[in-house]
């Protein structure tokens, strides 16, 4: 089966209609309502799924979401940034006849999607579908850096069968780099999930440290293959629309924020917003939200700017700093002219060349300072 079998058309009459306010992205979208759009040309690619089940509830019979379509309704009434774009809807995943079969539909949706070279923006869903989400990557990504913003770990044990993250770790065959984990709240996660992605080099990033300075997460984009926004990350007062919300948590420019630095991210091939529920959408402000964070995303790629300073010296400041740490006795940090920001050379003793590493001003700072950014210590011990 193709891709095109899991999908089905847009059916509002709305979605056909004329009557949205010109240079809105409803006229600017090529849209699934009657024939499938060409998609030779087209850049990225709008999927929602509608699958309201879980593991736990495979038994129960299909229920009915609106939520991508509630979505989609407030995004095509945004106006699109001053550039062109090649965007194409092709309507929605629909809830099969078993859970496990939904997954599939989506596993085999995006890994075909991603093989016509498309980047997948994806949204209706729950998080239960996330893993089907990254599964979806294994025929075309070697070593995988995946970013997810969510206030729980959900991984306290490896054997919890029930965390979606536990599910992605454990998949054979093992394809997972990296994960930086962005706006987890300590009071909400036990203890052992946090030693359990220490152990295993992943980042984590608090929820305080994220909004001390909202630029210093820009780097953990910059290598994302995947970025998977749950909804519990964002502060329930400005998404209310969600099942597992906190009192704390990203405010929606933050997230906004976050999403144009997914977007600027010249290896992210896919975006997913999962456990949107339109039926708690008080005034449509989550579905608001999330159709402005979609924005974000699409600004932030047609505004991408691909740079490498061991490729593009010219483009580059290189900043030495003297270190005597560790047996390090040097760090080399390189700064775009063009775009402004960080990067440090790692070498790897294993591959014996160099990379260039993403960080932030601050990694630079604390070298300056003596110590030794543990950016730069993760990714060397990954890399020996």
């Amino acid at each position: 089966m193709t891709y095109k079998d899991f999908l089905s058309p847009l059916t509002g009459d709305d979605f056909a209609s004329d009557q949205w306010p010109v240079n809105t992205y409803h006229h600017q979208i090529r849209k699934y309502i009657t024939h499938f759009p060409d998609l030779d040309d087209i850049d990225i690619v709008l999927v929602g799924i509608n699958e309201l089940r879980n593991r736990k509830e495979e038994h129960l019979a299909p229920g009915i979401s609106y939520s991508a379509d509630a979505l989609r309704r407030q995004f095509y009434n945004l106006y699109k940034g001053n550039y062109m774009v090649k965007i194409a809807d092709l309507g929605n995943i629909q809830a099969a006849n078993s859970f496990k079969d939904s997954a599939y539909a989506l596993q085999e949706t995006i890994r075909q999607l991603l093989e016509l070279n498309k980047t997948v923006l994806l949204f209706g869903t729950h998080q239960e579908l996330l893993s089907s989400h990254y599964m979806g990557f294994q025929t075309t990504t070697k070593a995988l850096n995946l970013v997810v913003l969510d206030a729980y770990l959900n991984l306290s044990e490896i054997e919890n069968e029930e965390s979606y993250l536990t599910q992605i770790i454990k998949h054979t065959p093992e394809y997972l780099f990296n994960v930086s984990h962005i706006g987890s709240q300590m009071y909400l996660n036990e203890p052992g999930g946090t030693k359990l992605m220490d152990a295993m080099l992943f980042d984590v990033s608090r929820l305080g440290i994220v909004r001390r300075n909202i630029a210093d997460a820009e780097p953990f984009f910059r290598n994302a293959d995947l970025v998977c926004v749950n909804a519990s990350s964002i502060k329930q007062a400005d998404f209310p629309a969600q099942l597992n919300g906190s009192a704390n948590g990203l405010l929606s420019e933050e997230i906004c924020a976050l999403m144009r630095f997914a977007g600027l991210s010249s290896s992210v091939r896919s975006m997913g917003i999962f456990d949107y529920i339109s039926d708690l959408d008080t005034g449509e402000q989550s579905s608001k939200l999330a159709a402005q964070m979609i924005w974000h995303f699409i600004d932030g790629f047609y505004n991408r700017i691909d740079e490498n300073p061991l490729k593009n010296e010219d483009d580059f400041i290189r900043y030495r700093v003297a270190l005597h740490v560790n047996n390090t006795n040097e760090m080399v940090f390189y700064k775009s002219s063009i775009t402004e920001r960080w990067y440090m050379e790692v070498t790897s003793n294993f591959h014996k060349n160099s990379f260039a590493l993403p960080c932030s001003y601050s990694d630079y700072q604390t070298a300056c300072n003596g110590d030794i950014p543990d950016r730069w210590m993760k990714a060397t011990q990954k890399l020996m």
